[in-house]
């Protein structure tokens, strides 16, 4: 008697062909949406590095006399790390170090006073370099300024601004070419 042959199918292939295309298409979804995600990650890292430099540079504006000596030119391009000099109220920030300009900040608009206040002589005890004798009024002056910095990434583009009011104490003789009258 002789073995009756079984004709072959495929219905095993096809479910092996079926399987290997869900597994693949799994693969290539898990890989897209971790692309996109460490995409976001690196740009929230990029905005961050651009506010961090927005601040480093509002810090740098607030500890200078040039604020109210020179708006125009709080941070000198002499000083402002960029590459070709760069130009007044910008600096050029490498955070990485490796010797390119990573985020690129602006002091725009020109620094501007807001107020002037002459100060009480009866705020400052005898002797101290703003008492002015026995006048009404002292030899400072309460000066308020708006500063805007605006940082720019220079690999993604992401921008940070921020604008911010700062007290100054200084002679009130030094600012009266620059801050209105009080």
């Amino acid at each position: 008697m002789k073995p009756m042959r079984h004709p072959q199918r495929g219905a095993t292939l096809v479910i092996s062909l079926i399987m290997l295309i869900l597994l693949t298409l799994l693969a290539v979804t898990s890989f897209n949406l971790g692309k996109g995600s460490l995409q976001t990650v690196g740009n929230m890292q990029h905005r961050n590095e651009a506010m961090a430099a927005a601040q480093e540079t509002m810090e740098e504006v607030i500890s200078t006399t040039r604020l109210f000596s020179n708006p125009a030119a709080v941070i000198p391009a002499a000083s402002s790390f960029c590459p070709n000099g760069g130009a007044d109220n910008t600096k050029c920030i490498d955070t990485n170090r490796d010797g390119v300009t990573d985020v690129t900040v602006t002091i725009t608009p020109t620094p501007t006073c807001i107020k002037t206040e002459i100060i009480p002589n009866d705020r400052f005890a005898v002797g101290d370099e703003c008492h002015n004798g026995t006048n009404a009024f002292s030899r400072c002056a309460d000066t308020i300024w708006e500063v805007t910095a605006s940082a720019v990434d220079a690999t993604t583009q992401a921008q940070y601004s921020v604008t911010q009011g700062m007290a100054v104490l200084v002679d009130r003789n030094r600012v009266s070419a620059v801050c209105p009258p009080p």
